[in-house]
Parts: structure tokens; sequence; C-alpha cells
């Protein structure tokens, strides 16, 4: 055994050629669950499969998945939409690639010095070497959720792995051989929200071998140290760091800062009954965003939702809180089964996501008859054959017929190459359907071993790496990327049809109620407009538009209920509750729709989320271009590009011009230059930004063109054919919160065809219209029409995100506290045929 824990193996041996050829960084989205950064640096002892066999040989050309020095696979967090703990009881490895070069941070001044701190892992010897390759390049936040290249930590030895995940697993206890805690190194992060902030990069050393590693900012040690303060007041607490509000950022304060925090967390680590104080277990479950307070009023874990309780354990799966009347063989039982259930359920939603697009491509091979067809094609023409070498040799369903190319088909294709190539990729395709669905089929089957299953969802792991390669935009994280929908009935929202005044086209002129409150328990100020729509003997529909400090909703709720034709009015906080149950426990006063008429209009048309006038930034790439100064700094554009241009908009002259602007100069002065592209769709006003329009300048940075399209919401990218694929953190913004990419496909004789994929920020919702899938126009027309229904769909949705929620909040606020001092405070109705208010029937 070498000092680090690796067993030596002499040069040339099997062993010491898989170190080399596997060697490989784990890297992206893998490295990420909800509850938290976590990188687990765990490995297997299980016996390796033949590392020569053919299937695996186009993984190691387009991606290879982390593995230790010995060639193993290394455990790691699954995607964001789970949280799992992986632990690997067998593995496939041997699986040869050509590594890229490791980014080597030296270790000094990021550990504690071994003498001065005894309690850290370094001075046990337990810690990374200097030679382990840590990677930690820049993170960014989208609204508290990662959304960059993600930290690299690569194996610090060849460590073992527990087949389940034990209780208190992150106990703390400073015996020679117990659990330890240590801060590696820092990270700085970028949020949309907030200022960019320090991430520690805290590594927790188990006694079985098993590292992990969490990222935790300044505020969540401030939180513990707090909730450390109030529950050891009889034990001395170690210093902690103070707070500063300027220069927090510079590198002498973070490195001071770092050390101090680690000598913190390594002496609150060995308080007694650590493992079952809230505050810390809460510490290590959180993420870096803000927690967020149940109804209960109990924390609870940002990424997981999943109160804490005072029993419950932290792992990899989440929080799990013991039954006192469960015996241990239960309890293991258990969780096996939901560890079982996590890594099946997210794995058969992606297969048969890809059946279902495989399904796509073969439909569209199937209309390849002259070249240019497979030209356009040519990306997936590549990953057929990548997959089916990846999958060559798994089985195929027990009754699969490979389907093969008519000769009626084949006689129409006149070019003998297109013909042969067809030959080969309908049965490929085909083939590739089948094994997919029994993986898929396999994974399901309850009596195939825990081990089998941990083999397959690898393989999952291993083909979504292939799926990936292909795309024009990479998965980010805080980034959904849409590459395509396979389902053509698939329905997104048209945030087009909601942007309208609903108080004025469905209330005014009509009877109607108004609740209103200064001040609810969760909402502050509230003020909603109720309308009864239609009865039945059972129950009626009720109209409610809600004003809030998160703005405007337009609800259509339906309600039981005998006779509330003429009883409505006395059960509207009934109605209320279901319309939003955030209206909880607020004393309403009630006047009539038409006393508050003037001040909902008047109050709805400051509504700055309605308009009709959008502006979208254009930026063109062209081929081996990867930074954004690179782009920004294009002066001329292509034939490509101007085609392109033309498809979105008209080109116009800024001097003079009486539309929409955009922000724009149109007095003459040229400051923004002389042309700029504009069009009418439908009843909305669109004025895009185009970098290659707007003045160039000295500068490096062209601050001057990223002052518009920087501050836009929604952003085009223009690729020439052969760029390089699009990473959505490239043009750093706190605005930019969707990109649609465009890559253009010359198909010869002045023909062309243009792929398109999406990416928006994790918390703006859907929005369509679909994309198709394979993601292809032909059609220049409809590529025109379908970005600028996309964008401005886009742009509506995105007002709904987090981002933008939180900055209209103290302007909504500001005006729903005005409408509710103006609104009449009548308090009771007399609701006749004849009175005042009759509810049911329109004014005259």
């Amino acid at each position: 055994m070498s000092a680090s824990g690796e067993t030596s193996s002499a040069p040339g041996s099997p062993a010491a050629d898989r170190r080399t050829s596997v060697r490989r960084q784990a890297s992206g989205p893998t490295a990420i669950a909800k509850n938290g950064l976590e990188v687990s640096d765990s490995a297997d002892d299980s016996a390796n499969s033949d590392p020569g066999t053919d299937r695996h040989s186009i993984v190691a050309a387009v991606a290879t998945p982390a593995r230790d020095r010995d060639g193993n696979r290394s455990a790691s967090v699954g995607p964001l939409d789970r949280i799992r703990h992986r632990t690997r009881s067998a593995s496939i490895s041997g699986r040869p690639s050509a590594p890229p070069k490791p980014v080597i941070i030296p270790t000094d001044g990021n550990s504690s010095d071994p003498e001065s701190n005894p309690s850290s892992p370094r001075g046990k010897g337990t810690a990374s070497s200097p030679s382990s390759p840590i990677s930690t390049p820049e993170v960014r936040l989208r609204n508290q959720s990662l959304s960059a290249s993600t930290p690299t930590v690569t194996s610090h030895s060849s460590l073992s792995v527990p087949a389940t995940p034990q209780p208190h697993q992150y106990q703390s206890q400073n015996a020679s051989g117990k659990i330890t805690f240590s801060i590696a190194s820092t990270i700085p992060v970028h949020s949309a929200t907030e200022k960019e902030f320090t991430a520690f990069m805290v590594t927790i050393n188990f006694p079985n071998g098993e590292t992990k590693t969490i990222l935790r900012r300044y505020r969540q040690f401030a939180a513990l140290h707090a909730a450390v303060q109030k529950r050891y007041a009889d034990k001395e607490i170690p210093s902690f760091p103070k707070k500063r509000i300027l220069g927090n950022m510079s590198p002498s304060l973070v490195e001071k800062r770092r050390r101090k925090l680690e000598k913190y967390i390594q002496t609150v680590a060995t308080f007694p009954d650590i493992e079952d104080f809230l505050g810390f277990t809460t510490f290590l479950g959180s993420d870096l965003g803000h927690q967020r307070t149940g109804s209960t009023g109990k924390k609870k874990m940002s990424g997981s939702g999943s109160s804490l309780g005072s029993t419950s354990s932290l792992s990899g799966s989440g929080s799990i809180i013991d039954d006192p009347e469960e015996t241990p063989e239960e309890k293991e039982q258990r969780m096996l089964m939901e560890r079982r259930y996590g890594e099946v359920k997210h794995c058969v939603t992606t297969l048969e996501s890809w059946m279902s697009r495989l399904l796509c491509i073969e439909k569209a091979f199937d209309a390849v008859i002259e070249t240019p067809h497979f030209i356009k094609l040519s990306d997936y023409s590549k990953l057929v054959v990548a997959l089916g070498k990846s999958l060559s040799n798994e089985p195929t369903e027990i009754d699969f017929i490979p389907r093969e190319l008519p000769d009626e088909h084949a006689n129409l294709i006149s070019n003998p190459k297109i013909r042969s190539i067809r030959q080969k990729i309908t049965p490929a395709v085909s083939e590739l359907i089948s094994k997919v669905s029994k993986i898929k089929t396999r994974l399901l089957d309850l009596d195939i071993p825990m081990e089998k299953v941990l083999e397959l969802t690898q393989l999952v792991e291993d083909l979504k790496e292939i799926w990936d390669g292909v795309a024009l935009v990479p998965p980010a994280l805080g980034f959904r990327v849409e590459t395509g929908s396979p389902s053509s009935d698939k329905k997104l929202p048209e945030y087009i049809a909601d942007n309208i005044c609903w108080y004025m086209i469905m209330f005014v002129g009509h009877d109607h109620i108004i609740c209103h409150t200064p001040n609810s328990p969760q909402l502050g100020p509230v003020v909603v407009a109720i309308k009864g729509e239609e009865f039945t003997e059972t129950g009626g529909k009720f109209r409610g538009y809600i004003c809030t400090k998160d703005g405007n909703d337009h609800v259509l709720v339906t309600v039981n209920g005998t006779d509330l034709a003429n009883t409505w009015i006395d059960k509207y906080q009934d109605i209320l509750l279901q319309m939003d149950s955030r209206l909880r426990g607020a004393e309403w006063k009630l006047c009539s729709g038409h006393e508050a008429e003037k001040w909902i209009q008047e109050y709805e048309r400051k509504d700055m989320r309605i308009t009709r006038r959008l502006k979208f930034g254009v930026l063109y790439c062209k081929k081996d271009q990867t930074s954004e100064e690179q782009m920004f700094n294009n002066q001329e554009s292509s034939p490509e590009f101007d085609e392109f241009l033309g498809f979105l908009g008209e080109k116009i002259v800024l001097s003079g011009w009486k539309g929409f602007a955009g922000g724009l100069d149109v007095r003459g002065e040229n400051t923004t230059g002389v042309n700029s592209l504009f069009r009418q769709w439908r009843d909305f006003q669109v004025m895009y930004h185009v970098s290659t329009l707007l003045p160039h300048g000295e500068s490096a940075q062209q601050l001057a063109k990223k002052r518009h399209i920087g501050n836009d919401i929604v952003m085009v990218v223009f690729q020439d054919e052969g760029s390089q694929p699009f990473n959505a953190t490239t043009v750093k913004s706190n605005y930019i919160q969707i990109t649609i990419v465009v890559r253009v496909i010359n198909l010869g004789e002045g023909k062309r065809a243009w792929r398109v994929t999406v990416a928006s920020a994790q918390d703006v919702p859907e929005f369509g219209p679909p994309l198709p899938y394979p993601p292809i126009f032909e059609n220049g027309e409809e590529l025109g029409d379908w970005i600028c229904q996309k964008m401005i769909n886009g742009e509506l949705g995105a007002y709904r995100s987090k981002l933008f929620v939180q900055q209209f909040r103290s302007t909504f606020k500001t005006l729903v506290t005005e409408l509710q001092g103006k609104l009449p405070q009548q308090t009771t109705f007399k609701q006749s045929k004849k009175g005042f208010f009759s509810p049911f029937v329109k004014r005259k």
C-alpha cells in the first residue's frame, strides 16, 4: 500500500495501464445534488470487466465517466431532479479513454497547518496529497441554483463505500479514525439576484474511507454559529470570523476566513450529541440558497423540502427519520428499496424519452433520398453510430427483428453512397430502440440484484453523455436545455394569450365584489376581485383577480355547495381559499365592484409586465469562437447571418424612427448605430439589438454592445456551420434568462437549413411553442415566425420567474398598498333582485 492508500502496481501491469488510460475528472451536473453540491469520492473494489471490449470505444471518444486511480468508477451524485446516494458494489471499468489534462490547484494555503491544527485531516494523513487534482473553476448561480461549470473533485485515494447508507452518517467524533472535517479551498460564486460571494469547499472524511465534499457559504456558517451558541451556551465556543461589509472578496480575507472556519467546524464537531443537533444537520443538508420556513415553522432543506427532526440523519439520499418500532432488518430492507427506487425512477424516464427520440430519428431518415437530406441529419447519423458502439454488447428484446430498408425506397435513392448509408442506419436505429427498451425492462425487473441495477444506471449515465455530446448547448447547471420534443401534441404555456388586462376585460361592466385587506399574514396587502361565472345545483365557477406584492394573478376555480347562486357572498372566504391558500387568516373588508372599478383599472395599467413592446438581443458567433469578447468583437457579418436577419425582421434606419425604439438612439446622432432590425408581429412591436449593427468600440469588452444585449431578457445566438457548442453561461449577464442558439447547415446549391436549441434559466417556467424533433428548420420564414413567437412567450414567461418576481415585489407592494387605501370600506351587502348589488345580472 502506498502512502495515499492506493495499491501499488508495477509499470505495465493492467492496474497501472488502467490508471494511465482512464484517469479523468468528474464534472458537470452529475456532481450536484439538491441538498447542495456533494461530490462523492468513493470507488469500487469489485472485479473489472474486460477493458478491451469494442462497445466502449466510442464512449471514450465522446465522454468518459469519472474513475479513481485504479480505473474503477467513482460514485457521483445524480441529476438535479433527484437526490441519491451512489454506492457501487459492482462496476464496469477498464474503458480506455484519452483524458484531458487535469487542472492542478496547489494546496499551499488551502488547508490548515497540520502542526497548528492537530484535528485537521492533513495532520492525520487522511486528506488529499498535494498531487490530488482538484479543479475549482468559477461557479455561477441562477436564483440560488448552480448554473455554470461545477467544481471537480477527484478521488484522493482508493476508497470503499458501504453497501447501504448508515444512520447518523455525519456523526462527528474527534478520536483517531473517526469522522473529520476540513475546508480545502474556496470558490467564487455569481448569482443573478445578489452580489458575488465565496463558497467554502467542506470535505467530510468518514471512518470507512469515504469522503464527501459540499459547498457552504459564510451566511450558512453564521446560522450554524448562532444555533451552536444557544445550544451549547455552557461550553467554550471557538472564535468565529466577523462579518465584513466591504472587501469581503479580497483573497487575503477569504483565505483568513477559510482557516478560521475550518478550525471552527473541526472544534464544533467534537461537541457532545452534535449529530442529533438540528442546527448542525440543517447546515450539512442545506444548499447555497436561502432556507425557507414551512407552515409548521420548522426549517426545511431548500433542496429537498423535507423537514429535519432531531433524530434525522443526513446521507446522500436525503433525510432519513428512524422509526423506533422498525427492526434493523426492516430498516435495511426499506433503505435498500428506497435506494433502488431512486436509482431506477429517473433512468426509466430518460430511457423512455430516448426511445421516443430514436423513433423520430428513424422517421426522419425514412425521408432521406437526396444528399441534402442526409447532410441535414449528419449529426444524428453520428449519434446513431456512437450509441451503436456503446451498446454493441447489450441484448435486444427477445422478439426483435431488425427493420430493413424496403427495395422500393432504396431504388428512389440515386446516390449509391447515400443508399448504402440508409441500408445500414435503418436496421441500426431499430436495433437501438430494442436495446434501450430491453434496458428499461431489466431496470424494472425486481428479481435482478441491486449490483446489476447500479451497473445499468451507470450505463444510462454513459449514454447520456453521448446524447449530450451532439447538442448545440451542453448541459449547464441552473439551466434547462430544450433540444426538441418527440411528442407532436405536447402543450406548452402560451403567455401571449395571458398578456392582457384581465380585470378590464373580465370584470369591468359585470357585477362582482372586492375583498381587500391591508395586512394578510402571508402576503401583506391584498386586493381580490371575485365574480360568479356559472352555477349549478351542486356548485359554481368563480373567476378571481388577485393583486399581491408578487403581482397580479387571474384564476378560475370551481366551488362545491348548494344554493351558491344566492349565498356565495356569505361564503366568500371559502372561495378565496380555493383561489389561493395563502389568503387564510386575513380580516377582509368588502365593497361592490362598480365602486372600485376606477381604482383597480388605474392600478392594472401600471403593471409593467403587460406590454406590447419588447426588445431582444442578436449575437453573431463565427466558427471556433467560444468567448463573449470574440463574439462581441465581430464587425462583419456573413451571407448566412444576413439571410437569417431577414427572416427575423426588417432593416430600418434609426434616425427619425417613429415606432418602438427599444432604447436605441433615433434622434439622428447615431450613438447606437445607423440601422437596426424591427418587426411587427401581430400586435407586438419588436426591436432587435444586433451585435453587428451596434457601434463598434475600441475596448475588447465592447461595452457599448453589451450594454444593450446584456440587458435583454432573451438573446438569439447565430452560429456559423462547424461552430463549437455554445455554453449557456458564455455571456455573463444578470438579465439574460433565455438563449436561443441557431446553427446554419449548408446543404449545397445555395440551400440551407437551421438547427435550433433553447436554453432557459431553471426557474423560468416552460413556454411555447414547442421545438420539434429533430429541431431542424428548412423554411426560413417558418423559422423566423417560430423564433419571434418563442422569444415573446419566453420574455413574458420570464416575468414570472423568481428573479423578476423579486425585482418587481417592492413596486407591486407599493401599488397594492395605495390601491387598498383608496377602496371603499363597505362591509355588508343588501343582496336582492332589485338591490344596488345583484351579483349575477349584468348592470345596464
